[in-house]
This record gives structure tokens, C-alpha cells and sequence, in this order.
């Protein structure tokens, strides 16, 4: 990962191409500790390392229409940016994820339950000194804990920005329903940039995507963070 490439658009914002090498984790931080993940469907929502905050906290602009508890993709997505936040408050790269867990009866293809948040997570590469310490991978992990199985087929992953290789290597192996992610990474995305993995019917699970969920967004947050730290190196 290359730590010192700018992060600037080179199309209009729509398309959501960057100029830049592997971009997806990977800075200087002092410290950033592991997620929180819920243990029970509560209507309190823990942020990674902070003091539990109220869903009404995360509803600012959003429609009163996402104010039921089955929340839009652009609600939930709000939340992996407020977990992008905190990552960048603590000198990691900007990038976020949510893991919301909603069983489904196979057969009628009925909830069966609310949704419910299981997992937060920010980058944590750097902090930790984990190789796997992208957000959504650590959010997986923490989802399995907290449901106490390594299967996620009832579960949405939520990430700021396009999985690299090795999570949506994670996403297929554990068999999440579907992924949900803000900007696309033009050198390691592999959720349709690069590569399809959700797509290949060589191997035995395949799973949805949406993409470009808030993604310009998601994108400022990683131009203004590399800015910040180009800022400083040339200072």
C-alpha cells in the first residue's frame, strides 16, 4: 500500500475515479483501539471508542422517512462515515464499516426479525499493526463474534469505501448477503472495479452489491485526509 500517493479526483465526481496507488489503509496513527459491536437489539449505537450515541444523533438530514428502525442504505452508510471519522481522528485512514444482521426465512423470503446493527468498525491498520485491519474485515470479524458463527448469510456489510481483494475474499467465505459500499477503488477494488469476486460462479457463494452509496462523501473524506498529510509532509 502505497502510504504517501495523493487521493484527488481525476473524472467528475460521478465517476468516482482517483489518482492513486492502493489508497485503503494505511497512515501514521498513535493509536486506535478495536470496535464495539452490540450485543442485543438496543436502540443505542456505539461508536468504536467513544460514548454510546443515540440513533437520533446519526438522523440530521437524513429523511423522516429512514426514521423507522429499518433504516435506508444512505442511514446506515452515515454510520460507517461517522466510524471513517473517528479512524481519521486517530491518524488512520478514513474508512469506515457497519454490519447489520437481518435473518431471513429462506423459503418465503420474509424477515424475521428488525435489522439490527451487530458491528462497527474504522481502519485500524496502522494502530494495531494488523495487515488485516481494514474496517470492514475487523467489522466481520466482530460481527462473528457477536452472532457466534463464521457464517454472516443474514448480514449487510457497509463500508465507505470499495473492498479490497482480501475482504471481499472474507465477504465470500463467510457468505454475507450483500455489501454496500460509498467510493469505488480504482487500483484494489474487487466488487466490480478490478475484479468481481461477489460475481464469480467459479466459486460457491455469490452475493449483492451496491455500490456508490454517499460516495462523494465517502471519497472527501479520503481526498481531504491525504491532503491533510501531504500538507504536512511538504510543510
Amino acid at each position: 500500500m502505497a502510504e504517501d500517493v495523493g487521493f484527488e479526483p481525476t473524472e467528475p465526481c460521478g465517476s468516482t475515479v482517483f489518482k492513486t496507488a492502493a489508497f485503503n489503509h494505511s497512515a501514521n496513527p498513535p493509536h486506535f483501539a478495536c470496535p464495539t459491536a452490540l450485543t442485543r437489539p438496543v436502540k443505542t449505537v456505539f461508536n468504536s471508542c467513544r460514548t454510546p450515541a443515540s440513533i437520533d444523533d446519526y438522523r440530521g438530514s437524513i429523511p423522516k422517512s429512514s426514521y423507522n428502525n429499518r433504516m435506508d442504505d444512505e442511514t446506515y452508510m452515515r454510520m460507517a462515515i461517522e466510524e471513517a471519522r473517528n479512524a481519521a481522528e486517530a491518524d488512520e485512514v478514513p474508512i469506515g464499516a457497519v454490519v447489520v444482521y437481518e435473518p431471513i426465512d429462506p423459503g418465503t423470503r420474509r424477515a424475521l426479525a428488525e435489522p439490527r446493527i451487530i458491528a462497527r468498525a474504522g481502519n485500524r491498520r496502522e494502530g494495531a499493526k494488523d495487515p488485516a485491519g481494514h474496517a470492514e474485515f475487523v467489522a466481520m470479524l466482530a460481527a462473528a463474534r457477536e452472532l457466534d458463527a463464521w457464517r454472516l448469510e443474514d448480514c449487510t456489510v457497509y463500508v465507505t469505501l470499495e473492498p479490497c481483494i482480501m475482504c471481499a475474499g472474507l465477504m465470500q467465505q463467510s457468505r454475507v448477503r450483500r455489501c454496500v459500499y460509498g467510493a469505488s477503488d480504482p487500483k484494489g477494488g474487487a466488487l466490480g472495479t478490478l475484479y468481481r469476486i461477489n460475481e464469480d460462479e467459479r466459486l460457491n457463494h455469490t452475493f449483492e452489491v451496491t455500490a456508490g452509496v454517499l460516495q462523494e462523501e465517502c471519497a472527501q473524506l479520503l481526498r481531504d485526509f491525504f491532503a491533510s498529510r501531504r500538507k504536512k509532509r511538504n510543510g
